[in-house]
Parts: C-alpha cells; structure tokens; sequence
C-alpha cells in the first residue's frame, strides 16, 4: 500500500471522520466545526500534492473520493439526526438525496466495472460543485449550531440549491456511466 504523503493526508480524513461523528454526538461543535475544517484541508492538500510532487497513484485514486464519500456521508447523517440536541438540522429529505446519490453511484461504478473490466471517472465540474456545496452545508449547519447564528433562511436556499446540483450531478454520473458501457457494447458487436 503506497503511504506517500498525498496518500497519508487521505487517509487522516479517514481518520477524522469517526472523531468528527464523535464530536458530534456529544454536542461539541466547536470541536466538531474545526474537525471538519481540518479534513477539508486534507482534501485540498492530497490534490495539490498529488498533482505538484507526481504522487499521483492508483491507490491515493481510489481512496480520496472513497474518503469523501465517507465524510460527507457521515456528516449529513449524523446532522439530520431528530433526536440530538442540534439546534439547526440538515432536513432528512436532503440526507436521502444525498445518501440515495452516493449508493446508485457506488453501484453504478461496481457494476462498470463488472461490466467493462475497467473504470475511468473523472470528476465533473457538477461534480465539484456538489462536494463544494455539500461542504458549505456541513459547513454552516455546524457553524450555526457551534456559534448559535440563526442563519435559518440562508439554510433553507442552501438546503434546496445543495438539493438541485446534488440531483443534476447524480444524473450526469449516470449519463457517463451509461457512456462507458455503451462504448463497450459497441465495440462488443463490432468485433
């Protein structure tokens, strides 16, 4: 397993996602707030270093969108949660969005891959915007909550914007999937 260091900083936000959830559930925002502002640090980190120094490899490929997937995730699960003491909540409509969009996705590269015996994803700009706008939500609900700003209206059109550019990338990945295996169905019957 290559632990070069855009590879090690992936792998710390793997790491901080359980402290994150952690933080969480025992009502420690603040705490919870600059955890968060951490692992986002790392995403920025592994990329850049990745791309300057030539760390790129096939493991550090896997395991970043991997680790993304799996803070995220965590984040809008555990912030939608009724029963915790949260004075802003992400709503549980918005987390189903999310979560139902990384499962068909998951399965979708599985089944790709199954399929083709390859899979090339390369990340959409409704693709980044969609981890921005999924950050700048886990964002400024724990903002909220570990400052008690009441920012409720801004949440409520982050809440639906998130919601619209989460659908329309979702749709997009499955469009490209659709692509790959076509192009392989393709070259199948030419051949």
């Amino acid at each position: 397993m290559p632990l070069n260091l855009a590879n090690s900083l992936t792998a710390c936000r793997v790491i901080l996602t359980p402290a994150f959830v952690i933080s969480v559930i025992y009502n420690r925002y603040k705490i919870a707030l600059v955890i968060f502002i951490l692992a986002g640090l790392t995403d920025c980190l592994d990329g850049l270093i990745a791309r300057s120094m030539k760390q790129k490899t096939r493991f550090g490929s896997i395991l970043d969108p991997l680790a993304d997937k799996l803070l995220v995730v965590s984040s809008f699960l555990i912030l939608s949660q009724p029963d915790s003491l949260l004075l802003y909540r992400i709503p549980s409509w918005l987390t189903i969005v999310i979560v139902m969009r990384e499962i068909i996705l998951v399965t979708g590269c599985a089944v790709i891959h199954m399929i083709t015996g390859r899979l090339v994803i390369n990340p959409s700009l409704a693709g980044k915007l969609t981890m921005l706008f999924h950050a700048l939500t886990i964002f400024t609900v724990l903002l909220c909550n570990a400052l008690q700003y009441d920012l409720q209206s801004l949440l409520t059109v982050l809440y639906i914007i998130t919601c619209g550019i989460t659908v329309i990338s979702g749709l997009h990945y499955i469009y490209l999937g659709m692509q790959q295996t076509g192009e392989v169905s393709d070259q199948n019957t030419q051949g």
